[in-house]
């Protein structure tokens, strides 16, 4: 996002003490809004908001450098990556420093924050209601990035307001709802995370510039995995026992030495590209001087009311061809190519799973309702996933595909 917005320039670390602040004040105003429904021993009570506050703060630990890219990379490339799974690993296994802090302080730990994580360890039928702080349809990693980013992105238009809705949190049937006089501040949360995946995460500049970056490293693997030597080349062994870590993660997946992964880091990631900069392969190193001067492609956006998927890959199969005529040997997938992001804003639960992960709201008659059951609501509208389509291509064919796009009929 820095690329685009340079205010951005904001860590991971920063987001993860930010969404354990909000963890807490939403564990808090849930005990203190309705302490019928809580835990009643004082002792346990505080284990669970530790639990809670920990797993929130811990998170996105399994996260690697550049974040999500790096999961969009890893699965250009064929290699299974989650970062989810190495958070669990990270929280887990035996050889991880966090692991070795947790289990000092209580060796069932690791276990417990795991289940914040990994919903298959859950409970179904008699839920743990602050798991949902650390991994829900409104959970504090939501509240804290969408008012984090756009404050510092410099957008403003995209807001709402956390205090109220935090302070309308309370339990029923081990579930977190939200009191229905606070709909319209739910509403506005919903809408807020709807426009800034539009305008920020999924801003044309943004995923121009994650294609390139995701272009460079598919291009170095690709030569790696050529000869032993050229891996060798690329990936030298900078790390403990003689690995190289960015060359595990790719060589393993999410099954890598975990000591390999936590050496992981964007510096690391950022060395390799600049002596790749250097590189004997034309191919490579033109694409590290374009993303190392700014040269980013172009991200044109597909109209889908005038253009369908099978005419976007003509068009795609066309701008390869000239791209090929004007650069002879040279592979247009590092170049050219199809990119369509697509989210839901609000999932829909259903009568058959008793709108299980719905955000629920509670009225004066206590009895708990899935959003999407009251007409008013906006996520009935929220719910259609949303599709943003575009072409990506060198900057010179930019006018060249975007004539191909006017005469589509």
């Amino acid at each position: 996002m820095s690329l685009v917005f340079p205010g951005a320039e904001h860590s991971r670390f920063a987001h993860s003490i930010g969404a354990a602040h909000v963890a807490g004040l939403m564990f808090d105003t849930v005990v203190r809004n309705t302490p019928e429904a809580v835990e009643q021993d004082p002792d346990l009570l505080l284990r669970d908001r530790e639990d809670t506050i920990l797993a929130t703060l811990l998170h996105d630990v399994g996260h690697g450098p550049f974040s999500h890219t790096l999961e969009e990379i890893a699965n250009a490339s064929q290699i299974d990556f989650h970062h989810e799974a190495m958070t669990v690993r990270i929280l887990e296994e035996q050889d991880s420093d966090i692991y070795a802090i947790l289990a000092e302080h209580d060796l069932d730990m690791p276990g417990r924050l795991a289940a914040f994580i990994d919903k298959s360890r859950r409970d179904r039928e008699a839920p743990r209601w602050y798991h949902s702080i650390a991994s829900s349809q409104l959970d504090a990693d939501r509240l804290d990035y969408l008012i984090r980013d756009a404050y510092l992105a410099g957008i403003r238009t995209h807001s709402f307001d956390l205090t109220r809705l935090i302070g309308a949190l309370g339990v029923r049937d081990r579930e977190i709802v939200v009191d229905v006089r606070a709909r319209d501040i739910v509403d506005s949360y919903l809408l807020a995370l709807d426009h800034m995946y539009a305008s920020a995460y999924y801003h044309h500049t943004n995923r121009a510039a994650s294609f390139l970056l995701t272009a460079i490293l598919r291009r170095a693997v690709d030569l790696a995995r050529a000869t032993d030597a050229a891996r060798t080349g690329l990936f030298p062994p900078l790390g403990r026992g003689g690995l190289n870590a960015l060359w595990s993660l790719f060589d393993r997946g999410s099954k890598l030495p975990l000591r390999a992964y936590q050496d992981l880091d964007e510096a690391l990631v950022w060395t390799h590209i600049m002596v790749w900069g250097h590189a004997d392969d034309p191919t490579l190193s033109g694409l590290v001087s374009d993303l190392n001067h700014r040269r980013l492609p172009k991200s044109l956006i597909a109209p889908t009311d005038k253009i369908t998927k099978p005419q976007l890959k003509a068009i795609q199969h066309k701008a390869n061809q000239e791209f090929q005529r004007s650069h002879p040997g040279t592979d247009p997938s590092y170049f050219i190519g199809l990119d369509s992001p697509s989210r839901k804003t609000y999932t829909k639960g259903s009568w058959d799973d008793e709108y299980a992960g719905s955000i629920k709201l509670c009225g004066v008659d206590g009895k708990p309702t899935a959003l999407e059951k009251d007409p008013r609501s906006l996520v009935n509208v929220l719910d259609e996933r949303k599709l943003y389509p575009s072409i990506i291509v060198p900057r010179d064919m930019r006018d060249f595909v975007q004539s191909l796009m006017k005469v589509q009929p």
